[in-house]
């Protein structure tokens, strides 16, 4: 049998006496689009930042992919992309050295500029892959930050937000 994509088992995490995330399980499939819905403080960044590795469940566990987050970190991560709701860039970066400076750190060799071309074609920010980051529109930025993810070329994706400052055809 295949492992689940993602795999939580008995979740809680508690700050101070506020209980943010309460006995959470859950199983997403390979394959499986899966998705937060609640009012802000329901505990779903919490919950996403469990997963990533992020922040310490104080009970349960999490695996992806039959990789356990805290036990096996460096595979694990190996898995992911995670796209939080206000990311970090670069300012003084142009969205295609932000790129290859990704493509380095997390492939250990010259960036592949061919592929970075490509992920700003989808993305739409061909045009705009040479000015700096701190010229880009919100919006922008957060299409850089899922060029950043295809980059990465994992089977999991996990985005906070997804929709925050995209326009309706992004």
């Amino acid at each position: 049998m295949t492992e689940p994509a993602i795999a939580l088992e008995g979740v809680s995490k508690r700050f101070g006496d506020v209980r943010a995330v309460i006995d959470l399980s859950l199983t997403v499939r390979r394959g499986e689009v899966f998705g937060f819905l609640g009012p802000n403080g329901a505990g779903k960044t919490t919950t996403i930042r469990i997963m990533t590795g992020l922040t310490r469940p104080d009970t349960g566990r999490v695996r992806l992919f039959g990789y356990d987050i805290e036990k096996d970190y460096i595979p694990a991560r190996r898995q992911f992309a995670y796209i939080p709701d206000e990311g970090f860039l670069y300012p003084r970066m142009t969205g295609r050295e932000f790129l290859a400076f990704l493509w380095v750190a997390h492939h250990q060799t010259s960036p592949d500029r061919k592929k970075i071309d490509e992920v700003l074609e989808v993305m739409g920010l061909s045009l705009w892959g040479d000015t700096l980051i701190e010229q880009y529109s919100h919006g922008m930025r957060q299409r850089l930050l899922f060029a950043a993810a295809l980059m990465r070329e994992v089977p999991l994706w996990i985005v906070d937000e997804p929709i925050i400052g995209l326009d309706p055809a992004a």
